[in-house]
């Protein structure tokens, strides 16, 4: 497997003779180790890696440009781009950051501009230099009229050693000199744990990369090091570095006289093998009809095999099932949720009273009858939206929202980087937090989705929720009540299930053909 479409430009920095530095580096073992990190971890072929100052161990200023020109040219919109820079950084008389190759110095916030102004679908910025973490990216807006989902993992991503403030160092009583961030940004990239379905994520491993420092600054307190991280990226970076297949989950559907199994869920615990299912009934039935069909069912699911995973299907294959959940309608829509019944049965092992308790036995059945089933199915079918009316709503709503979502996002990740305290945190992050209410209210309140695409809305809905929680951590009536520390951890969830869902929403757009590239 490889990553062909994903493009490295390495550029190591070591001898400063000719500006007369206070010392060389050790640049040229930097860019191998990177090197071998992003074609080991990241299954970047080496020839789509290039390197400057491995072997010369010099780089001046008009090759680099040069060179930079002409990888540049080498990528489309479709591709990721890579930079990483080791060497000597420091901060020019305006107080910005610079790196500084052989000859003369680069101002690092224009160098991340050329790469964040840059034809690349993604572009990837490294650097482990002395001062490093400064530095801004343009906003990355979603434009109305598209799927959200168009534009994810578009943009730029910084990532950076040390703050402003700081210093690089390398490893303490190593054979070949390699600065502390390159071997653990090394050490993320390649490592297994960090794999998730066959994928890793560059906000896996920006976290990975702030624990292992902060494990550093612990064991060598004499020099501290902060790694930087700031993105406009909309989600996340993702690569694809080993093969996934997934459990594949049988599906349960049958057809009979009286009724069809339109669904069968696995929900078993650590003792009980439970099932969940929803039936239509073929015509009007009371509760005493239903209760009888239900002991059909029973019969016919009581030994069918139907796993929600491997170790599932480990667990439980060859044994009966020792409770069945069933929920009764009459058609695709209430499968939706309104159930005109509701029917348990459970073996007599089971504790019957405490699973029948709210129902009538009936035959060995639970069952009751949904009282409001006529007036919320009504209800369902007044307030049903047109489907492409819908689409556009919902779109326009999410768009903003995400916009919204992603400026709290960049505030968060800039007050991490120690731009300004929480305090000063939560009075920037003050009008995100209220455009984020006010555009949920909006989407809560749309009409309810057409069975068609009710898991495309409920996914959208889903993203929409995480980013309203997102607003909850650092609001002013909330904040008294968590820790610190409480507060930064539930914020990262919250981005990570996010970035999980707008995952999960491309998948269903895919899946109902929506134009989304």
């Amino acid at each position: 497997m490889e990553n062909n479409n994903v493009k490295a430009l390495l550029v190591g920095v070591s001898d400063y003779s000719q500006i007369e530095r206070d010392k060389d580096l050790y640049g040229d073992n930097d860019v191998m180790v990177l090197s071998n990190a992003l074609n080991k971890g990241l299954k970047i072929p080496y020839s789509n890696i290039r390197i400057l100052g491995l072997a010369s161990r010099t780089v001046n200023y008009n090759s680099f440009v040069e060179t930079l020109k002409q990888e540049l040219s080498k990528i489309n919109g479709g591709d990721t781009f890579i930079f990483y820079f080791s060497g000597h950084g420091g901060i020019d008389c305006t107080g910005n950051s610079i790196l500084f190759l052989s000859d003369r110095p680069i101002s690092s916030q224009e160098l991340i501009s050329v790469f964040d102004e840059s034809l690349a679908g993604t572009k990837i910025v490294l650097i482990d230099a002395c001062h490093a973490g400064s530095g801004s990216l343009t906003d990355n807006s979603l434009d109305e009229e598209k799927f959200a989902t168009s534009f994810m993992g578009k943009g730029t991503i910084v990532m950076a050693s040390c703050r402003k403030n700081e210093k690089s160092t390398y490893l303490p009583n190593v054979n070949i000199p390699v600065s502390v961030y390159t071997s653990v940004l090394s050490g993320a990239f390649t490592s297994k744990y960090l794999v998730r379905n066959g994928y890793i994520a560059m906000e896996d491993i920006a976290r990975h990369v702030s624990v292992a420092a902060e494990v550093y600054n612990r064991k060598y307190s004499d020099i501290q090091q902060t790694p930087i991280y700031y993105s406009n990226i909309i989600g996340d970076v993702r690569f694809h570095v080993e093969e996934y297949h997934p459990y594949n989950a049988k599906k349960y559907y049958s057809e009979n006289e009286d009724y069809i199994v339109y669904n069968v869920e696995n929900i078993s615990t650590a003792s009980t093998k439970r099932y969940s299912a929803k039936i239509i009934l073929k015509h009007p039935a009371d509760i005493t009809a239903v209760a009888d069909i239900s002991s059909m069912v029973v019969n016919e699911l009581k030994y069918v095999d139907v796993y929600k995973s491997a170790k599932s299907e480990i667990k439980w294959k060859g044994k009966n099932a020792n409770i069945i959940f069933m929920y009764w309608g009459y058609d695709e829509i209430d499968m939706d949720g309104n159930f005109a019944f509701n029917s348990t049965w459970a073996e007599t092992s089971q504790d019957r009273a405490w699973f029948y308790r709210d129902k009538t036995e009936i035959n060995d059945i639970g069952i009751k009858a949904n009282n409001s089933y006529d007036m919320l199915r009504k209800f369902t079918i007044e307030n049903t939206a047109n489907k492409d009316e819908l689409i556009k709503e919902t779109r326009l709503l999410l768009n903003s929202l995400i916009n919204a979502g992603n400026e709290l996002i960049s505030k968060f990740r800039a007050f991490l980087n120690a731009e300004f305290d929480e305090n000063n945190f939560i009075e920037k992050a003050s009008d995100s937090c209220n455009e984020i209410d006010r555009l949920y209210f909006e989407m809560s309140n749309l009409d309810i989705s057409p069975i068609e695409i009710s898991r495309w809305t409920n996914l959208c809905m889903c993203v929409a929720c995480d980013i309203s929680n997102m607003s909850l951590y650092y609001n002013a009536e909330i904040f008294k009540n968590r820790t610190a520390d409480n507060r930064k951890a539930c914020m990262e969830m919250e981005i990570k299930h996010y970035q999980q869902d707008l995952i999960a929403l491309k998948d269903e757009e895919k899946r109902l053909g929506f134009t989304i590239a």
